[in-house]
């Protein structure tokens, strides 16, 4: 069986459940930006320790900043895995209904 096969198949089960895939997917996203951030801040942070004229203040904020954009990362990340096991779930579930 061809991919497109398999897909035309497995869509009837998807359909009811494409707003959470879309979901889902703008989670997904959500973290991925967050992550790539990540590198980006913490560069920042360490420009502001070794710099000549390092603020304690600016190094608090950009640690703040980091620490927050883990957090929301992690949050979008767990709630995209949660709902594509959710949808997942359902899909099987309703196959093996079908098919029993």
């Amino acid at each position: 069986m061809g991919y497109r096969q398999f897909v035309k198949r497995l869509f009837p089960y998807l359909k009811d459940h494409i707003g959470k895939l879309v979901f889902t997917s703008i989670m997904m996203v959500f973290a991925t930006v967050l992550e790539t951030s990540i590198p980006e801040i913490t560069g920042q942070i360490v420009d502001t320790l070794f710099s000549s004229n390092r603020s304690s203040d600016a190094a608090f904020s950009y640690s703040l900043i980091l620490f927050i954009v883990i957090a929301m990362s992690s949050i979008f990340a767990l709630i995209s895995i949660s709902a594509s096991s959710w949808i997942s779930n359902k899909v099987i579930l309703d196959l093996r209904v079908e098919y029993v």
